[in-house]
């Protein structure tokens, strides 16, 4: 994590032009922005732990709205200031991680909570996409570490179905696995009548209707809906199998965008 935190940092130093819109980005964010929002997830991961000062949103939809607010608190921060800031905030959030017990329930958002590894997968996961965005903006290159990638899409786990958009996935039944290429690792999602379990019960025997073969790294963008199924298909990163294939062309509009 320390070593992405660096190449994050350094990404950040890398960005002159705040005015510019990010690229690929839904919202109205120029690179100052993006780079605000990210100086300032280690503070807020850290004191939402806590049960700090700054309030997480009480559901996906809400994000938005938590974004903009939070972003007002680094009104004065500057490009040049923000990679030192990013620095010195990872180290805090990384050693209250490092000090809690590693299973303590943290909170996170949509009241739910998350373990010390969990919490710090997720933010791994902001730092790869917010870093991927920005890079792509800017010129630069930037790789996704499959483990990175992996570590990420566990942790997601945890935090997906709060993610669901209920009126999209209002009844829909059905049963997915992700094949992780190179780790041996599966994602099994199962709906039911609209809600989702993202872990079988134990001593069950999961059977799916739709398998998807993929790259760790090609997955954790597309399901943070930042790269089109065509164009992993076109490259063999995602493949899709199973009873009930063409599902997998639509189950992620099943959940708001991250």
């Amino acid at each position: 994590m320390t070593v992405l935190a660096e190449r994050v940092a350094t990404l950040m130093e890398s960005a002159t032009d705040g005015g510019a819109r990010v690229v690929g980005a839904d919202s109205t964010w120029t690179v100052l922005d993006l780079v605000r929002h990210m100086s300032l997830l280690p503070e807020v991961y850290t004191a939402a732990s806590h049960e700090g000062p700054l309030a997480m949103s009480p559901s996906a939809e809400a994000m938005a709205a938590t974004n903009a607010k939070t972003l007002t608190m680094a009104d004065d921060r500057t490009l040049e200031d923000i990679p030192g800031i990013f620095r010195t905030q990872v180290t805090v959030l990384l050693e209250h991680l490092q000090d809690s017990d590693p299973d303590a329930a943290m909170q996170f958002h949509g009241h739910i909570t998350l373990t010390p590894g969990e919490l710090g997968g997720i933010a791994i996961g902001e730092w790869l996409v917010h870093g991927w965005e920005l890079a792509k903006t800017v010129g630069a290159p930037w790789a996704v570490d499959p483990a990175h990638a992996c570590l990420v899409i566990a942790a997601m786990n945890a935090v997906l179905p709060t993610w669901l958009d209920a009126e999209a996935a209002a009844g829909h039944s059905g049963r997915y696995e992700y094949r992780l290429r190179g780790t041996g690792r599966r994602v099994q999602w199962t709906f039911t009548d609209g809600a989702l379990a993202t872990r079988p019960p134990e001593g069950t025997r999961f059977r799916p209707d739709t398998i998807v073969w993929a790259e760790p790294s090609a997955l954790l963008l597309y399901n943070y809906q930042r790269t089109g199924v065509w164009s992993n298909a076109v490259r063999g990163a995602l493949i899709a199998g199973g009873r009930r294939p063409l599902r997998a062309l639509t189950v992620r509009r099943l959940f708001h965008p991250a």
